[in-house]
């Protein structure tokens, strides 16, 4: 049994060894103004090319444009301003071929388009406005094939298809349109790979799935290797990787033929396209990071045992899982896989030690954690951001003590340590973009400076408050929040701008006004963000077009009007029900001619257009199999009912008028939720009332899932249906709150089908029911809010989809009054939520799902008064939310998560008495050592000390911090 004790020091008769240091995570502190003292270049995307390392960087005369370094201070460029100001053109996917350096820049006036350079500045110059004007193209994967530059792109006309260059606009070509029309061949996922002098890549013909296709270049020569899965069903083809196994240079890939998703190989031809192994019994995801070491190829893989570490020598026989790692049926979380000299390293967590380094040659008995970085759970390597260089690895680590920073490793114990230190303290460098050069490896490091390039050869080395927006007590109201990238834009009031689009990194001087779009107090007043691809779009009004849509890239630059849909400054469209599906936007917009009609656009005015108009306006429009699902009441003869569209006129329509004739099954407020590939909505048929539906996209695949509150009245005209609400997607599954005539309303969880449709639990025995709302996803699991009326009051509740997984997290506030929970979102695998516990009013709050791992963060109002957090969004690692304090009022507050420090004293031989006070939490374990009872511990042992404890001189002892389980 683990119990905690109160807080410890070793403290030895002959000096003190130091204060073990743990605490809580996610402690509030006051960011720094980055801006007034380092603001940092931010540099990315490190290219050693033609003995010199290119990458991005932001300066303040230019922006974020290209440089080049050869590691010196004096050899350090900026290879050309693009684009004119300080906006910068923010070039991307560097890729160097015969004599050039591609990539992917805007200079503000063509849009994102490929350029390339020869390092000089008039040798920097755009190849070819595929997609002409400001438009972008929307290029991805570039890769080179025997000199010759292949990519993705959508010239507008065609949609996202294969493309090659060879450095001039005359040679920069389509090279193939394989779906024909606007539909894309390819997605941003394509896995461009270069084999045997072609190139092979994931497609879609529009016939015949996703499958591995082959490309020299030219049209007749672009075809597809095999279909693996017959008919219009994909393959999935994922993670196409050049192998070289017994030999043979091989492809090695993901695909699925049918019901399980396994390992294939290809030699680049139909006949030598196979079937590697059937690695697993169903069909979860299917094999990743191929990663080849000597004559073998490591992979991660699903089976009866989960996700876990296997092998192939290019044979049935040979493909074997290497070692269970985390046993019991449970799946390994695997962050990369690498060659470091001949030897297999990766980073993994065994569910146990935390995410850490370890190394196999290929045997379960030689499959091991290297070292424990971060003793205990705690994670020691929190990323997959690692190169080999020089025979070892060298990664971003915490050990507790000094913070995220460089670390070295050759796979063993004794080999693995801290580069350097650089940054002192708990908080670290946080190394990041670890790219190998000729003789270094360079990276981005934190520092007083801010952000910057940093260079090493393998040798020696979180609640908070982003900007008081309107200064002095005025608020902000920051809202609308929504992830844009790495970054949050939403709405606020600075006092001087009114309601406009501001962005923040999660830092005061990272958070800015991006445009002005309405001049004055009034403000444009945006909202209903909404990311397509790289693009956001939002509704606004400007003073002169009325509320229109318009679209951003997050800059004042890029940010314009997508179409005066109803040309009249005092009304405008009001766009609404904004809804990307796949690469395009839907939603509802008003013309002033004829009504609220459903609209699509691809970001272009001429691309804007309506597909169907409507009695009312559409709604609830949903995402799902690359086609809009969505709640419409089409003429007078139907009433309102599901609808479906693949983005043309005459692909929009009905898909089954469940109630015939003008009545219609379903209401305003009918939400839709996709599943997988299946769409869940509540309608009533009258005939069992308003219950569970669910369709495919089909006529015949729409139907009622379970009469789930069956009564006498059907038929009737009036039956009573069990009130759907809800309705909440985690995994597989379906989770909403019903009601079913007896148990009132509780959690009920469905997979598509009657048999597989349940309640999860009883929580408030009668027909009152526990009233279950707010339900939210966090960690892969589902909390909600519950009422036990005369018990717990609302507190928060979690399930993992069965009865047994269906619990109270915790009695916040004590007794029958409840802490009126308000989930907010998912933080990193943890609920953030406002709670109140009685005494410090609703603040912000953080849950793992257990009692013991839910915590307030901060009080941000003190005392009973609260700070009401709302409006959470997660985005870079931060953490971004409103609070009202008596300091500042209701402005823009932020956390990013921290860890305790966690610190073992192995094997420590004490020449003398040892005293333990209290000043820390130290796990304890099963073994409770009483006072002056000598014992000799083992390495990596947790123990705990009654208070005055004293151990006799020549013993040995481990104490370890135990980070606790709100800490990830």
């Amino acid at each position: 049994m683990n119990r905690t004790l109160r807080r410890f020091v070793v403290v030895f008769a002959f000096g003190s060894l130091g204060v073990v240091n743990g605490g809580r995570a996610d402690v509030p502190y006051l960011v720094k103004d980055i801006f007034t003292g380092g603001q940092g270049s931010e540099p990315g995307e490190f290219v050693e090319y033609s003995g010199e390392l290119y990458f991005y960087a932001t300066s303040a005369l230019t922006g974020a444009e290209l440089w080049a370094t050869d590691g010196s201070e004096a050899g350090t460029r900026e290879v050309a301003d693009i684009s004119p100001g300080t906006e910068g053109s923010h070039p991307r996917l560097l890729v160097g071929s015969w004599g050039n350096l591609f990539f992917v820049a805007d200079d503000g006036l063509h849009g994102r388009e490929l350029w390339k350079t020869d390092g000089t500045a008039a040798g920097t110059v755009m190849v070819s406005d595929i997609a002409p004007g400001i438009e972008s193209s929307d290029i991805a994967d570039l890769t080179d094939v025997g000199g010759t530059i292949f990519f993705t792109a959508d010239d507008g006309v065609h949609g996202r298809e294969i493309w090659m260059s060879h450095g001039t606009d005359a040679g920069t070509q389509m090279v193939a349109d394989i779906n024909p029309g606007t539909a894309d061949g390819l997605d941003s996922f394509g896995y461009l790979t270069a084999f045997s002098g072609a190139l092979y890549f994931a497609a879609d013909d529009g016939v015949n799935g996703r499958e591995l296709w082959t490309s020299d270049g030219t049209e007749s020569g672009t075809e597809m290797v095999l279909e693996i899965r017959a008919g219009t069903n994909s393959a999935g083809i994922d993670h196409i990787t050049a192998v070289s196994l017994d030999g043979s240079d091989l492809l090695i890939f993901s695909a699925s033929s049918g019901s399980s998703t396994d390992p294939w190989i290809s030699d680049g031809t139909a006949a030598g396209t196979e079937l590697l192994k059937d690695t697993s019994e169903t069909s979860p995801p299917g094999p990743t990071d191929f990663t080849q070491v000597g004559a073998i190829v490591y992979f991660v893989a699903w089976d009866s045992e989960g996700r876990e570490l296997w092998k192939t020598d290019g044979s049935e026989a040979g493909t074997v899982r290497v070692k269970d790692i985390t046993p019991d049926g449970a799946s390994t979380a695997f962050d990369g896989l690498f060659d470091v000299d001949g030897k297999l390293l990766f980073i993994a967590d065994d569910g146990v030690s935390g995410r850490e380094l370890w190394r196999s040659d290929g045997t379960e008995g030689g499959t091991a954690m290297v070292e424990d970085i971060n003793s205990g759970v705690g994670d020691g390597v929190t990323r997959d951001d690692a190169v080999a260089f020089g025979g070892v690895l060298l990664f971003g680590a915490d050990d507790g003590a000094s913070g995220l920073e460089l670390w070295r490793s050759d796979g063993t114990t004794a080999n693995t340590g801290l580069v350097r230190d650089i940054v002192s303290g708990p908080v670290g460098s946080d190394p990041r973009n670890l790219v190998a050069g000729l003789s270094s490896v360079f990276f981005s490091a934190e520092g007083v400076s801010g952000r910057e390039l940093a260079r090493s050869d393998g040798t020696m080395g979180g609640t908070t408050l982003v900007k008081d927006i309107h200064t002095g007590t005025g608020d902000a109201d920051p809202g609308s929040q929504v992830a844009f990238g790495d970054l949050t834009v939403f709405t606020a009031c600075d006092g001087d701008h009114g309601e406009e689009m501001w962005i923040s990194d999660g830092t005061e001087s990272g958070t800015e006004l991006v445009i002005d779009l309405a001049p004055g107090l009034e403000g444009s007043d945006p909202g209903r963000y909404t990311l397509v691809g790289e693009t956001l779009y939002f509704a606004a009004d400007d003073g002169v077009h009325g509320n229109e849509l318009w679209k951003t890239d997050g800059t004042a630059a890029g940010t314009e009007l997508v179409s005066d849909i109803h040309p009249d400054p005092e009304v405008g469209s009001f766009p609404s029900e904004l809804t990307a599906v796949g690469g395009s936007l839907y939603f509802v917009a008003d013309d002033g001619v004829n009504g609220d009609e459903l609209w699509t656009t691809d970001g272009t005015e001429a691309g804007t257009v309506p597909l169907t108009t409507f009695l009312q306006p559409p709604h609830s429009l949903t995402s799902a199999r690359g086609l809009l699902f969505f709640m419409g009441w089409g003429d007078i003869s139907t009433g309102e009912e599901p609808w479906i569209s693949d983005g043309t006129e005459a692909g929009t329509h009905i898909l089954r008028d469940i109630v015939t004739g003008g009545a219609g099954s379903t209401a305003y407020d009918t939400p839709m939720v996709a599943v997988r590939d299946l769409v869940f909505f509540p309608a009533d048929d009258d005939v069992v009332g308003r219950e569970l539906w669910v369709t495919d996209g089909t006529e015949a695949g729409t139907q009622l899932v379970v009469d789930i509150h069956p009564d006498g009245s059907e038929g009737s005209g009036d039956p009573t249906g069990s009130d759907i609400q809800e309705l909440t997607a985690v995994g597989g599954s379906l989770f909403f709150r019903a009601d079913d005539g007896t148990s009132g309303p509780e959690p009920w969880v469905s997979d598509g089908t009657a048999a597989g449709t349940a309640r999860l639990a009883d929580i408030v025995a009668g027909a009152e029911g526990s009233q279950v709302e707010d339900f939210t996803v966090a960690g892969g699991r589902l909390f909600f809010s519950a009422t036990q009326e005369g018990s717990t009051g609302e507190e928060l509740w979690t399930t993992d989809g069965t009865a047994a997984g269906t619990a109270l997290v915790a009695d916040i506030w004590p007794g029958a009054e409840g802490s009126e929970v308000r989930l907010l979102g998912d933080m990193s695998g943890r609920l953030f939520h406002a709670s109140a516990d009685g005494t410090n009013g609703r603040e912000p709050w953080l849950s793992d799902g257990t009692e013991a791992g839910t915590t307030m963060v901060a009080d941000i109002f003190p005392g009973s008064e609260g700070s009401y957090p709302s409006g959470f969004t997660w985005a870079g690692g931060t953490g971004l939310f409103e609070a009202d304090d008596p300091l500042f009022g209701n402005e823009l507050w932020a956390i990013q998560p921290t860890c305790p420090t966690v610190r073992t004293v192995a094997g420590y031989t004490i020449l003398g008495d040892a005293v333990f006070e209290a000043v820390d939490e130290i796990a304890i374990a099963d073994l409770a050592i009483s006072n002056r009872t000598a014992v000799t511990m083992t390495a990596g042992q947790t123990v705990y000390f009654e208070d005055g404890f004293a151990m006799a001189a020549g013993t040995s002892l481990v104490v370890e911090i135990d980070p606790g389980a709100d800490c990830n």
